[in-house]
């Protein structure tokens, strides 16, 4: 197999099958492990970058309200009798 995620040629599938019988129903399986497991792992990938973009709108959110939050108390003060 050139490709390791990738099934091999049918004409090679037959050749694992003649020399172990069951050898292409388990490299099948394997195949479909692989890319069950593939697509879990992008999922996973998906779901984190979300939840990074969550936490760094939120931080973005915090910073501006304590510049805020700053500007407001300085203004505050400096116009204070």
């Amino acid at each position: 197999m050139a490709d390791s995620s990738a099934l091999p040629a049918p004409s090679e599938l037959e050749k694992y099958e003649q020399v172990l019988p069951g050898s292409a129903e388990r490299i099948v399986a394997l195949a479909e492990r692989r890319s069950d497991r593939d697509l879990w792992v992008q999922k996973l990938l998906a779901r984190e970058e979300r939840f990074t973009r969550l936490l760094s709108y939120g931080s973005l959110l915090i910073a501006a309200s304590g510049a805020c939050v700053g500007f407001a108390a300085f203004f505050l003060k400096a116009f204070e009798h």
